[in-house]
């Protein structure tokens, strides 16, 4: 197994991606929850043309020799130095169970390298949205249980990913703990720690411009507020 990052100036992992996207991720998630391929190449081109400042966007494929595997996508942001996996996909031609699992091993890497390079010891958090349901079958919490996600104890809402798609309320989000590779391993997250990768994730990541206005935004802020503290469900 190898990997490969997508980069606008690599002709042929460009030409991977699109397999990835046709072939794996619009078979693994709701339409509602995926945006799509020119919107994943726009993310792309903003964090390449330093859009993002510091903060960054990746897409990583699996391959043996030239079959797809599988892959992911996620985000650096370093006010919170943070990493959020958007996306992990195999494809159901592979037999092998073990892509995903080291798709998310090569993913935790590269973040801490990217921490490394921020000048953190590691990455701080790693975030991730659960589904509650993959196309209308139960959702695969236990793959993110097994490496220590758990989920936070607020209502997550997605906003509409573009004026074609519907608002997504009924994921979690989860936060990685104890584990080696973060530091966090509390049994809450800071509440302006929390909103500040909810910011970077709509504003960076959905593209939303004015994210403290957007009332998705301001309702999960309010209901963080209201607590005491952030834990888990």
């Amino acid at each position: 197994m190898k990997y490969i990052e997508v980069s606008l100036d690599d002709v042929h992992s460009l030409d991977i991606f699109k397999r990835f996207y046709e072939e794996v991720l619009e078979s693994s998630f709701d339409k509602n929850e995926l945006e799509t391929y020119d919107q994943l190449l726009d993310n792309l081109r903003k964090s390449e043309e330093g859009k993002h400042g510091l903060n960054s966007y990746h897409i990583i494929i699996s391959l043996d020799d030239e079959f797809l595997l599988g892959g992911a996508i996620y985000d650096y942001f370093i006010d919170t130095n943070s990493g959020i996996i958007e996306y992990i996909a195999t494809n159901n031609k592979v037999k092998k169970k073990s892509v995903a699992s080291q798709t998310f091993q090569m993913v935790n890497k590269l973040l801490n390298e990217e921490a490394r390079d921020n000048g953190f010891e590691r990455i701080s958090y790693i975030t991730c949205e659960l589904e509650k349901e993959i196309n209308g079958k139960q959702s695969n919490h236990y793959f993110w249980e097994k490496f220590g996600f758990k989920t936070l104890n607020f209502h997550y809402i997605q906003p509409p990913l573009d004026d074609t798609k519907e608002v997504v309320d009924i994921m979690n989000f989860g936060i990685i703990t104890k584990a080696p590779f973060a530091t966090y391993n509390k049994e809450y997250i800071d509440k302006e720690e929390l909103k500040s990768i909810l910011h970077d994730y709509y504003h960076y990541t959905m593209r939303i411009e004015d994210v403290e206005n957007c009332e998705y935004y301001i309702k999960m802020c309010r209901e963080i507020d209201s607590k005491d503290q952030i834990g888990f469900i």
